[in-house]
């Protein structure tokens, strides 16, 4: 059987992997396990939907060329990176240790949507 997803009728929030329908009472509702616990979402205000988007680490394999008329962009692949298809998110992070240790630094992270 083919996981099963839920989520809030709006399209907002989390998309929740079905473990199995509730069929106890056919109004109330889904049975999702989480960090051990079983949830239950009512059926009135979720509905079935598509699986959520799955991403792959591709921060190694990004650097940053002189594209666009000499202004610097991230690059993958030596293609620009657009904003179809990738997410790039910055961390901010504390130097543990060193001379700079307390310091607080950004990293980023680049992630593509796997196919």
């Amino acid at each position: 059987m083919k996981q099963q997803y839920v989520q809030h009728m709006s399209g907002q929030g989390e998309k929740w992997a079905l473990d199995s329908p509730y069929e106890s009472s056919p109004e109330v509702v889904y049975v999702l396990k989480k960090s051990g616990h079983a949830l239950c979402l009512p059926k009135s205000e979720y509905t079935c939907c598509a699986p959520p988007d799955e991403w792959e680490d591709v921060t190694d394999e990004c650097g940053v060329s002189q594209w666009c008329g000499g202004h610097p962009q991230l690059v993958h692949a030596d293609q620009p990176i657009s904003d179809e298809g990738y997410r790039v998110s910055k961390v901010r992070l504390m130097q543990p240790d060193g001379p700079d240790a307390g310091q607080m630094k950004w990293a980023v992270i680049v992630e593509r949507k796997k196919a």
